[in-house]
């Protein structure tokens, strides 16, 4: 597995897909438009101190099987308001992706290791996620392996849609930690 920067040119069609397959996916149950995830990623490349990376394998023309995220917590108002003071300079965990039929194979791990690591270089020393209520495995993620602890819970608004319904108010958990120096 070859962890590496997104390149806005020649990944931005398979992340855009990736991203709408997995979101779509319960517990989400997104939609999301081509145009707004374009504008959106590059948005966040472009960022300083931003962290776009991509998971590909090695031996299958490199086909990207996972994404991650990560920001400074500054450019999320609506989390930086929630969290306590000694948070309010952490790296932001904003999404995390990976193929269904490449997860439980470690990969999320790595992009988490490797955002944890570039952040710790860019002089981050705490970092914040905040996930689904239901999204057991990134709270164990970030609390069995990373000794993370949910610090508040947040009701957000977003489209989801269950059973050909659509959903607004989702309920998600706020998680802090220290970032291991690697």
């Amino acid at each position: 597995m070859i962890i590496r920067s997104f390149d806005p040119v020649s990944d931005m069609v398979r992340v855009i897909e990736l991203y709408q397959a997995c979101f779509a996916e319960p517990p989400w149950n997104e939609r999301f438009e081509v145009c707004e995830l374009k504008m959106e990623f590059c948005e966040i490349a472009s960022w300083e101190k931003s962290l776009f990376l991509v998971a590909s394998e090695e031996d299958s023309d490199q086909q990207i099987v996972g994404a991650a995220i990560a920001f400074s917590l500054s450019r999320k108002p609506d989390v930086l308001s929630l969290v306590r003071e000694e948070e309010r300079e952490s790296l932001y965990m904003a999404e995390l992706f990976v193929a269904r039929n490449k997860r439980q194979h470690g990969i999320g791990k790595m992009l988490t290791n490797a955002r944890m690591r570039l952040g710790w270089s860019l002089g981050f020393r705490r970092a914040v996620v905040r996930t689904s209520l239901e999204q057991k495995v990134i709270q164990d993620l970030y609390q069995r392996i990373y000794g993370f602890q949910i610090v508040c819970s947040q009701e957000t608004i977003s489209n989801n849609w269950i059973g050909h319904v659509e959903h607004q108010v989702h309920t998600r958990v706020i998680l802090s930690g220290n970032i291991p120096s690697f």
